[in-house]
């Protein structure tokens, strides 16, 4: 996963163009907001059951819509 992440910030944070950055940092922000949907649509459904406790594994989601927070807004900063 980690991997993952890192090769999708070489790919995106060096791109030479600027229409290839800004389509970059559009996807990121898409993927963003799906990942942070979905995960408020799952808490909300596993709270709704009483199903959600303190370390669920539903948390990750948490996590991961912060990492890509994080790279929009790296890549954003280097639009400029």
């Amino acid at each position: 996963m980690l991997a993952a992440l890192c090769l999708y910030v070489k790919i995106f944070g060096g791109v030479l163009t600027r229409k290839v950055l800004a389509t970059s940092i559009t996807v990121t922000v898409i993927i963003t907001v799906i990942v942070a949907g979905v995960m408020l649509a799952l808490f909300s459904y596993t709270t709704a059951y009483d199903m959600y406790y303190c370390g669920h594994p539903l948390e990750f989601l948490y996590h991961l819509g912060y990492l890509f927070f994080a790279l929009a807004f790296y890549l954003h900063t280097k639009e400029f």
